[in-house]
């Protein structure tokens, strides 16, 4: 495990996944949370945590960058979703409940997700890796016609 490969990105990703996960364990709408407020929009917003937190984790146990490039590149979608199902349920709370601090919560950590994982796909870098551990492989001299 190296943490010098994680990138700023990376744990921005990582925080506001665990702010996510844990914001839905607090009341969004009057006594409800968001495990209770919803029935498959909770698997959504668990599926984008968990893609958020497991971006760091591939960044500091790979050698390669190829993982946490993929890891990235396919948490985007769940992270998309989650953010317009939160600003669709902000903006029409289910059974006009009354809007909880959770809700802002999770809001706000959806959209920084989002833009976390956002950056951490359009940067390819892979910091802290040296050019001692690059394998590179020369190609076979063409051969003689």
């Amino acid at each position: 495990m190296d943490l010098r490969r994680v990138r700023s990105s990376d744990w921005l990703a990582a925080f506001a996944g665990l702010v996510l996960l844990g914001s839905m364990f607090l009341h969004w709408y009057g006594t409800s949370n968001a495990w209770r407020a919803f029935s498959v929009v909770d698997l959504v917003l668990l599926l984008a945590a968990l893609f958020a937190i497991a971006i760091p984790v591939a960044s500091a146990t790979q050698r390669s960058g190829a993982i946490p490039q993929s890891i990235s590149t396919v948490g985007i979608l769940p992270g998309l979703a989650a953010m317009i199902l939160v600003v669709y349920r902000v903006l029409d709370p289910p059974g006009g409940g009354h809007r909880e601090a959770g809700v802002w919560i999770g809001l706000a950590a959806v959209l920084a997700l989002f833009v976390a994982t956002y950056r951490a796909v359009a940067d390819p870098r892979q910091p802290g890796l040296s050019t001692s551990e690059i394998e590179i492989t020369p190609l076979p001299a063409p051969r003689p016609e």
